[in-house]
């Protein structure tokens, strides 16, 4: 598995990205976010941050979440949820299709929101909409391409609510005319409290332990690889517990249809200093 992390074990940079000079990603961005919807005491401040930052952050069901849902994405693009690789200038958008079109026209991807009437000879199209989706605590044989566990602490009515998390996904990067299996799990706390009383991410101690895990890919053919991940702690918004990309090379050329990445097994358990010393727990063999 290729990728980098600092001693956190918040990932860092991914193979094939490049980043301009002054990079701001969407991660940041993000966070800045929270922190100033924590900064506002008013309803008419709340919503002045919520239309400032309306392309980034969402409210839905008292729970602010991120335009962007995939933790990987989130790092590699910008505000703009564009990033660069290989050449070429790719653009996040409707959630999980990507645009992609050579450096020449990259300014043209900042004013497109959808793919609705795209120029084909200009703009490819991929779609990276996860195929299946996995409750913890499943026991088969394909554990899917999703796996998410919760535990929730101290339910006080919005006094001092704390949740943490921790997920396991597959996915690919998108890298001009190649795809890259792509495998990651992240553990993440959320809190609820004070005026409006929204579940939030915010930044904690993050812990995770004892994670092992099995994935299956068909890049060129089908390949099955295993880990032990070492036990991470950490203090921020996520915590990365293990991240990379499959195989050596892990390219699968377009047009070819996407390959299939989904876990066959695993096993990983999540704390934040919020729940005390209860863990999350994903298990699926």
């Amino acid at each position: 598995m290729n990728t980098s992390a600092d001693k956190s074990g918040r990932a860092q940079s991914v193979k094939g990205v490049t980043k301009e000079s002054g990079f701001v990603s969407f991660q940041s961005v993000y966070e800045e976010a929270l922190n100033a919807i924590d900064q506002a005491t008013t309803v008419d401040a709340h919503n002045a941050v919520l239309n400032q930052y309306k392309d980034v952050i969402t409210l839905k069901d008292s729970l602010y979440a991120p335009v962007i849902m995939s933790p990987l994405y989130r790092f590699i693009c910008n505000r703009n949820g564009v990033y660069f690789a290989d050449g070429y200038a790719h653009k996040l958008v409707q959630g999980s299709k990507i645009v992609v079109t050579k450096l020449d026209n990259a300014e043209k991807l900042n004013a497109i929101s959808n793919t609705d009437n795209l120029n084909d000879e200009i703009f490819r199209i991929f779609d990276l909409k996860a195929e299946s989706i996995t409750s913890a605590g499943r026991t088969n044989a394909n554990c899917g391409t999703y796996l998410e566990a919760m535990y929730y602490d101290n339910p006080s009515g919005c006094k001092n609510d704390r949740r943490v998390y921790i997920n396991a996904y597959t996915e690919h990067i998108v890298s001009g005319d190649y795809y890259t299996p792509y495998v990651s799990s992240v553990v993440w706390g959320t809190l609820r409290t004070g005026t409006f009383c929204n579940w939030k991410d915010y930044s904690t101690v993050l812990s995770a332990r004892n994670c092992s895990y099995t994935v299956t890919s068909t890049v060129r053919s089908t390949e099955t690889l295993g880990t032990n991940a070492d036990s991470v702690t950490g203090t921020g918004y996520s915590l990365t517990v293990f991240a990379g990309t499959l195989g050596s090379p892990a390219l699968w050329q377009v047009p070819l249809a996407i390959p299939t990445i989904q876990f066959t097994g695993i096993h990983a358990e999540a704390n934040s200093q919020g729940v005390g010393s209860n863990w999350a727990v994903i298990h699926c063999y």
